[in-house]
């Protein structure tokens, strides 16, 4: 991205995460069947129908890039609850929390170490990631003609802001596979025939609202999520490209335990004792006015005092007595 660019964006959402899209969606019937040993040890599996409860654990690599194309790698176990229009993302490592409340339209970020949480209703986040998209479109159109163009075009396409309504196909494709006890079938979301957003294997009796919830925080275009209800289940691993606020995310995941076991309700409220502050790169940040000084008056003595010390003053001669 040239300097010119740069001072061109107040924000950018950045191009769409690299590497090159794999191979076209294949279709549902020309994948292989499974084996006929396969389909006798996962008749049991498939009868067992989950329930609203969730709790995942998985691994995690999460590749994001930010308003100025600037990466960041994590990888990380964590672990994901749902339990109907709520989810909560739990870093097992440093313990830091990303809770989606539907039922609230509400969106924590907590981080217990450091003590403190970024809160955003829906509404919020909405609002604020079309004044930043607004932006790129004006820095756009200053561009027009230019190479730089393009480079705008795709950073609005990455942050779900097509011309015109992308042609979204969902299709299964050759795979299948067993992950922690579950049979999962292979499934495939691509935009435009090239760009692909999802490549996973999905359990199809998981039933969950995350999608969903994700949709209305901005990580998929209505395209797209309109599309993500005919996945027909839950990932388990795979690939998904998506939108966190404004960073481009790039997730790959495999997930290795699952629980449905009924899950607390606190499992998806703040921690106690934390202290609000504004969403970094997100939330403009207030600025804090200096509050006036106590017993404050105006005066000019300090400009008396500097003219009786300038040593360029002009002093009254003595006048020699006659």
């Amino acid at each position: 991205m040239s300097r010119v660019l740069l001072g061109l964006l107040l924000i950018a959402a950045g191009s769409r995460p690299p590497g090159p899209p794999e191979a076209a969606v294949v279709e549902a019937a020309r994948a292989p069947a499974p084996r006929e040993e396969t389909l006798i040890n996962v008749m049991p599996l498939l009868a067992q129908r989950i329930g609203d409860d969730l709790t995942l654990e998985r691994r995690t690599r999460l590749v994001a890039y930010d308003p100025v194309d600037r990466p960041r790698e994590v990888q990380r176990d964590e672990r994901l609850k749902m339990q109907g229009a709520k989810i909560a993302i739990e870093d097992l490592t440093f313990g830091t929390r990303f809770i989606i409340r539907g039922d609230k339209k509400l969106v924590w970020i907590a981080d217990p170490l450091a003590g403190t949480y970024s809160e955003l209703t829906f509404e919020q986040i909405t609002k604020r990631r079309a004044e930043m998209i607004a932006e790129i479109v004006k820095a756009k159109e200053r561009v027009a003609g230019s190479d730089d163009e393009k480079v705008l075009a795709n950073l609005l396409a990455a942050l779900g802001e097509f011309p015109s309504p992308p042609r979204v196909a969902v299709a299964g494709n050759a795979k299948a596979d067993g992950i922690a006890g579950r049979v999962c079938v292979g499934k495939e979301v691509m935009l435009d025939g090239t760009i692909q957003r999802l490549n996973v294997l999905v359990d199809p009796t998981m039933k969950t609202k995350y999608f969903e919830l994700m949709s209305a925080i901005g990580g998929y275009p209505p395209a797209v999520a309109q599309a993500l209800d005919q996945l027909g289940g839950f990932p388990l691993r795979g690939t998904m490209r998506y939108a966190l606020f404004m960073d481009r995310v790039m997730e790959t995941f495999d997930t290795t335990s699952i629980k449905t076991d009924a899950i607390p309700e606190k499992d998806f409220d703040l921690p106690d004792g934390l202290r609000k502050i504004p969403l970094a790169g997100f939330e403009p940040v207030a600025v804090k006015k200096p509050e006036k000084p106590k017993d404050f008056t105006r005066s000019f003595k300090e400009d008396d005092i500097d003219r009786e010390r300038n040593p360029l003053k002009e002093t009254k001669k003595e006048e020699t007595p006659k």
